[in-house]
């Protein structure tokens, strides 16, 4: 999980001998870029800015958490695993985790851009079309 200003990344290694966990999973590789984008947001709430996703990285994701009476949003790249299948990510429920936080993902280059937008160049159309003839 990216968000631009910070990373989270999970690495593991299995192991079948008794007390063989006693060592640390090995770092984790620099991951490429894979081509796909999403938006991020600055420490000032702009979120237009974008995020170039890396490696596994294959959907963006929103969260917006209450911080001291604020709603703050982060907004960026995700895998898989940590979104879930749009209701559940590491076996927790994606639409809330029970402490003021929402967490969404999405699949689609810039798919976590603001609604209000979406829905503005929606409405926009039908009515440039009406002035064009």
């Amino acid at each position: 999980m990216n968000s631009g200003q910070s990373k989270v990344t999970l690495n593991s290694q299995c192991c079948t001998t008794d007390s063989c966990n006693s060592v640390n999973a090995p770092d984790l590789p620099q991951k490429p870029l894979n081509g796909k984008k999403c938006f991020t947001c600055n420490a000032t709430t702009d979120c237009t800015r974008t995020l170039a996703c890396e490696g596994d990285e294959t959907q963006c994701f929103v969260t917006t958490a209450d911080v001291d009476g604020k709603k703050v949003t982060t907004k960026g790249c995700s895998s898989k695993l940590l979104c879930g299948n749009g209701t559940l990510a590491l076996g927790l429920p994606v639409q809330s985790y029970g402490f003021g936080t929402y967490m969404k993902c999405c699949e689609g280059n810039l798919c976590n851009g603001a609604q209000s937008l979406r829905v503005f160049f929606l409405m926009l159309v039908p009515l440039l079309s009406l002035l064009v003839f």
